[in-house]
């Protein structure tokens, strides 16, 4: 992911350069169709931002698959676990071939972290 990729998604259009260091550049992971991304109640270990396709994040209840949310483009997903350092909420599986930028938490400090929470509540979590 390049540094106008990241800037282009408004939940990071106002990062400092000292926040964007971390996302490791050019890394990407890439998702087929129906491959799950994580599993709901998996250890987080990352918060994604979706660059292209289309995913599908769903809950289960009593044996049955309750959909949560579709994520698209732009969008960011793995927030709430990862802020709350709680297993995942969702099974999160490509609808489409997907791209996604993963973040790794170990790179947060208290301010980024405070800013992440600020804006996640301002801009509503996908899922």
């Amino acid at each position: 992911m390049t540094l106008q990729e990241l800037r282009a998604i408004p939940l990071f259009s106002d990062l400092s350069g000292e926040q964007t260091r971390c996302f490791e550049p050019g890394e990407i992971i890439q998702l087929e169709t129906s491959k799950v991304l994580t599993n709901e109640g998996d250890n987080v270990d990352f918060f994604y931002v979706l660059l292209a396709g289309e995913m599908r994040a769903s809950r289960n209840y009593s044996n049955q698959a309750i959909l949560m949310g579709i994520v698209k483009p732009g969008m960011f997903l793995g927030e709430i676990s990862l802020l709350l350092d709680s297993p995942n909420l969702a099974t999160v599986r490509a609808l489409k071939p997907s791209r996604l930028s993963p973040w790794a938490p170990g790179c947060a400090s208290a301010r980024t972290t405070r800013w992440a929470s600020g804006r996640l509540a301002s801009s509503g979590p996908a899922a």
